[in-house]
């Protein structure tokens, strides 16, 4: 309960595919999710405000 209080007061979560992540999608604060190897179409948050980018590992690796 704390986590979710805390989340719908942001305007932004970033973070990995984790709990924290469908929470604060749960409480309709935007969110972005980067996934390595899960299927981030069957395990991504849901909403309208949820963004998760695929691959973070070779997103980063062009990168740097």
């Amino acid at each position: 309960m704390e986590t979710a209080a805390v989340l719908k007061y942001c305007d932004v979560y970033i973070g990995p595919d984790s709990g924290p992540g469908h929470i604060a999608a749960a409480v309709d604060t935007t969110t972005i999710s980067f996934f390595s190897t899960a299927k981030p179409e069957h395990y991504r948050p849901w909403g309208n405000k949820s963004f998760c980018f695929f691959d973070f590992v070779k997103i980063m690796n062009r990168i740097f």
